[in-house]
């Protein structure tokens, strides 16, 4: 069963107990005369505010641990034999439909 949003509790910044939140609009003017609203939150009933937390990964790209290194994707691991049938025969005989009735051609 979902929970209401209205039911979340954060910790509060100061004492470190679960409290309810309240969220507010925030406008603010940047140096260059535009304003930016944003949504904050607040302690309910105070000033206090609830900071957002940072964030755990960064977005920059670089070597990780389970890529794939370019030379191993360019490399040709599967070759195959032209005087094979990419079936053996045995698995066509089981997978034609044997009770297929048989069409005859009146030309």
């Amino acid at each position: 069963m979902p929970i209401h949003y209205s039911n979340v509790m954060l910790l509060h910044p100061d004492t470190q107990m679960p409290t309810r939140i309240d969220r507010r609009k925030i406008e603010k003017t940047l140096e260059d005369g535009r304003i930016v609203s944003r949504w904050t939150r607040f302690v309910k009933g105070t000033e206090i505010e609830i900071p957002k937390p940072e964030r755990k990964y960064n977005n920059q790209s670089g070597e990780e641990q389970f890529t794939t290194a370019a030379d191993d994707v360019l490399a040709v691991t599967y070759k195959p034999d032209l005087t094979q049938p990419p079936f053996p025969s045995e698995i066509v005989k089981e997978l034609r439909n044997v009770y297929k009735k048989k069409t005859v051609s009146l030309a």
